[in-house]
């Protein structure tokens, strides 16, 4: 899957994708790591969770 087809991207090279995804800041990586820049841990893993069931990888 191709995340930048799916999603606004700001970069997108083979080694990151940045993008803004819900007003914050997230680098994702090839390996599916990711930093999310948001206010506080339990904020950034709900950013996380949303992400990933947008993207298809988690069910509702």
């Amino acid at each position: 899957m191709n995340v930048c087809k799916i999603l606004n991207t700001k970069v997108a090279t083979k080694h990151i994708v940045l993008l803004n995804y819900d007003g914050v800041d997230i680098s994702m990586y090839p390996s599916g790591r990711m930093i999310i820049k948001a206010s506080c841990e339990e904020e950034s893993l709900k950013i996380a969770e949303n992400l990933l069931k947008d993207l298809g990888f988690i069910e509702y």
